[in-house]
């Protein structure tokens, strides 16, 4: 294991308050992010958080994330992520500052396709934390139609692509270490954006505009450097099937590494590398790819991107405390 996802939805929906949880009787301590004025949405955080964090150090030398929803900026999914953004930013700066060993932070990526979006915000927030040393990954992506009552159609299908296009490139040109999709074939979890069509392949298997959609945003995209070994990887083969992504890519500023090739099954995601290599699994509702990054640099513009095939039944809100 790399990396453990070890605490999820620890702020509120609207990013002002706490999930309820058990753990918050553990008590609070005062916020000791150092930020002030507006930038300062609470005066206290749960200790359970760095409590967790110091826990698994304990145990485990893998990656340790802290993840949460509407918290890249970009104010799409409720209208309250400028709330959201702050108040996940502060509790980072918080657990930084009291010498927790947080890793990364993950930005859920669920996003609708109704409201406006200002795509640099996304680019901004992924600088940000890259900023402070840490890994970011978009770790449940998906682009919801909001309105499953709505006949799906070609427009609302290339309107996707785009959306998905726009999300990834933004990632990517921010330093993005790690991009997931939150299922591979749509409308299959019944507890989850049923009829809301809202990933990368149709219900049958077969691609769809937002799968060229990311497939574009990994040709065009403006990748942050590393600085060292500037010329990278070379581009990944795409699979047999149409779970190829890999080849539109190519490497980017890595440590000779080269690109994962691609599933060779409905929903096996590409792999692309740069200080270590990715490769798909040949899957189909299951993880799709395995990631093995190679030693971290906070430099770096991309470690390791992959787009994967999360298995949509893992999607539960119990997962939100500690797994």
């Amino acid at each position: 294991m790399s990396s453990w996802n070890l605490v999820n939805e620890a702020l509120d929906w609207k990013g002002t308050g706490w999930e309820a949880s058990k753990f918050l009787e553990l008590g609070y301590e005062p916020d000791a992010s150092g930020l002030t004025g507006s930038e300062r949405v609470f005066d206290q955080v749960p200790v359970y958080v760095r409590k967790a964090f110091e826990y698994a150090r304990q145990h485990s030398a893998a990656g340790l994330e802290l993840r949460d929803y509407d918290n890249d900026g970009i104010e799409n999914q409720w209208n309250n992520s400028a709330s959201k953004t702050k108040a996940f930013y502060q509790l980072v700066r918080h657990l930084q500052a009291k010498g927790t060993p947080l890793t990364a932070v993950g930005l859920q990526g669920h996003f609708n396709m109704t409201n406006p979006v200002t795509w640099s915000k996304l680019t901004d927030s992924v600088k940000r934390y890259r900023a402070l040393g840490l890994a970011v990954y978009v770790t449940e992506l998906d682009a919801q139609q909001n309105d499953n009552a709505k006949t799906w159609n070609d427009t609302l299908a290339q309107t996707q692509g785009e959306y998905y296009y726009h999300y990834v490139k933004a990632a990517l040109e921010g330093g993005v270490n790690g991009i997931f999709v939150w299922g591979t074939r749509d409308n299959q979890d019944s507890g989850w954006l049923k009829g809301e069509n809202a990933v990368l392949f149709d219900e049958s298997g077969n691609p769809k505009p937002a799968y060229y959609g990311v497939q574009r945003a990994f040709a065009e995209a403006t990748l942050v450097s590393s600085g060292g070994n500037a010329g990278g990887g070379s581009a990944g083969a795409a699979g047999s099937g149409v779970g190829g992504l890999g080849a539109a890519a190519g490497g980017a500023g890595g440590s000779n590494a080269t690109a994962g090739t691609a599933g060779k099954a409905n929903g096996g995601g590409a792999g692309v590398a740069s200080g270590g290599a990715a490769t798909a699994d040949q899957a189909d509702s299951g993880c799709g790819c395995r990631m093995t990054p190679g030693p971290f640099n906070p430099l770096a513009g991309l470690l390791s991107l992959v787009v994967a095939a999360v298995a949509t039944r893992r999607r539960t809100r119990g997962r939100r405390a500690i797994l």
